[in-house]
């Protein structure tokens, strides 16, 4: 295409623009199985630069092809010529237009937005975290709160403070509730309660996944050195 040649592999998407002339041909060894869609529309080329696909760059590997797989499928199976059959048909592309966009959000960051606005989804999120951490959070409603997938905020995060959101959210309150365990006027449900968690057994089982000890056993071990440290001063 455009006199330049590309060698494509399992699991990318390659991109023709109209009006350009094109010749793709399947290895004679290994002949490759690949599925397509032709559309058009105002909104086209927009469309596919931001899934990261452009005339200059008409090749890219993609993440997650089964969503897109499905997609496709959908729209096969509304072939028949019926009204009803349009609107499902149309309903399977736009989320095939949708599911190849996050799926481009979720490798980096969208053409001329790029690292800036991951880091302020990131900061956004960490900020987020840091205020809320007391709630039940989820991390999908999360992304949906900032109008982005869990996909792309992950990585967002992930290429800024190197853990992922849940990892950090869960270390926040493992944090907060190892100071919270010093006290002897708190129970372990109400410490679990106040660090966000609704249920006492999920709250330990983290707890102990994350210092390698229960949140009992944490906080006389935390008593023993108080008291050794008290009785060395005095």
């Amino acid at each position: 295409m455009d006199g330049k040649e590309y060698h494509l592999q399992k699991g990318q998407a390659f991109l023709i623009p109209a009006g350009v002339s094109a010749q793709y041909t399947a290895d004679k060894d290994d002949p490759w199985h690949y599925m397509w869609v032709g559309f058009s529309g105002i909104m086209s080329e927009e469309s596919m630069v931001m899934a990261g696909l452009s005339r200059e760059h008409p090749v890219r590997t993609v993440l997650n092809d089964q969503l897109l797989l499905q997609d496709i499928e959908g729209m096969i199976e509304t072939y028949h010529l019926t009204f009803t059959n349009e609107l499902r048909r149309n309903g399977c592309f736009f989320h095939f237009i949708a599911h190849l966009i996050e799926d481009f959000q979720a490798q980096g960051s969208l053409a001329g937005e790029s690292s800036l606005q991951a880091a302020q989804y990131a900061r956004k999120a960490y900020h987020f975290i840091m205020e809320h951490f007391c709630e039940p959070i989820k991390i999908q409603e999360l992304a949906k709160q900032f109008g982005v997938s869990r996909n792309y905020l992950y990585a967002c995060f992930k290429d800024v403070y190197k853990v992922s959101p849940k990892q950090f959210l869960n270390s926040v309150r493992m944090e907060h509730a190892s100071s919270m365990l010093l006290s002897k006027y708190l129970y372990v449900s109400q410490v679990a309660h106040l660090v966000g968690f609704e249920d006492e057994l999920a709250f330990s089982k983290a707890f102990k996944e994350f210092h390698h000890l229960s949140p009992t056993d944490f906080r006389k071990r935390l008593h023993s050195h108080v008291a050794s440290s008290t009785k060395a001063l005095s």
